[in-house]
């Protein structure tokens, strides 16, 4: 593997904590390896149903229940999918938001594979506010911490400022949205439709203050590269809804 991409510290927010947790738990130098289960997991998600609709349909998420689905399936395919990870080589940090609080709930390295934590973080950060209810889970309720931050730089550069100076952190930053938006004709738009063209619009612009605020707060680092799709992900109208065919084009 290349040095450039032995990374010390790696973090993520929503899926991206998924990946984060996966790295972290493949030692320097396994980058290779990392990248094909990175693979193989979203393989798998994208051919198990990770949710469903509840007995009463919509009506039912909407009036009665904490999401518009059932997302019971998806805390099963995390069980299942990420039992062998049981050991983290590198410093991780993730993050859920506290429903009841509004406060974010960190995990590291030290404390992720605690008991039934890696799930049920992990549960929670797949878990998109509205479209699935909040995770209960560590005395409270849970979902993903991008109500709080939709990139985590600071905690990975915090962690490295603990052994290293400023001028030494050389940060990559990988984001999901393109680096443009794309326009899009809403005329047909469905209320699911509408709801994901929001999230699509929020994600790209509070990703891209994050990334300038964290450029400016710390000026002596090196920010080396910031990846973004050259095309734009296919369009998917429910989170983690995809086929076979949209996570190759992704990958």
């Amino acid at each position: 593997s290349n040095s450039a991409t032995k990374y010390d510290v790696v973090t993520g927010v929503q899926g991206g904590a998924v990946n984060a947790s996966i790295i972290a738990s493949y030692a320097k130098g396994s980058e290779s390896a990392a990248a094909s289960r990175l693979k193989t997991f979203w393989d798998n998600a994208a051919n198990t149903e990770l949710f469903k609709d509840w007995r009463g349909g919509l009506a039912q998420g909407y009036a009665f229940e904490g999401g518009l689905y059932n997302s019971s399936p998806m805390e099963k395919f995390l069980e299942s999918e990420l039992s062998d990870i049981t050991k983290m080589n590198r410093n991780l940090n993730i993050g859920i938001t506290n429903e009841l609080s509004g406060k974010i709930n960190e995990f590291t390295q030290d404390n992720i594979l605690y008991g039934s934590n890696l799930t049920n973080a992990l549960y929670a950060s797949m878990s998109t506010a509205g479209f699935f209810a909040p995770v209960d889970a560590f005395g409270s309720d849970y979902y993903n911490g991008s109500a709080i931050w939709n990139l985590d730089i600071f905690s990975g550069v915090n962690k490295c400022l603990k052994r290293h100076a400023e001028s030494d952190v050389v940060i990559d930053v990988i984001l999901t949205s393109s680096s443009h938006l794309k326009k899009v004709d809403p005329s047909k738009n469905t209320t699911l439709h509408n709801a994901a063209r929001y999230l699509q619009v929020s994600n790209y612009y509070a990703s891209m203050n994050a990334y300038l605020k964290a450029v400016d707060s710390f000026p002596n680092a090196t920010f080396r590269y910031l990846v973004a799709p050259l095309r734009h992900f296919p369009y998917i109208q429910k989170p983690l809804e995809m086929s076979q065919d949209e996570v190759d084009e992704i990958f």
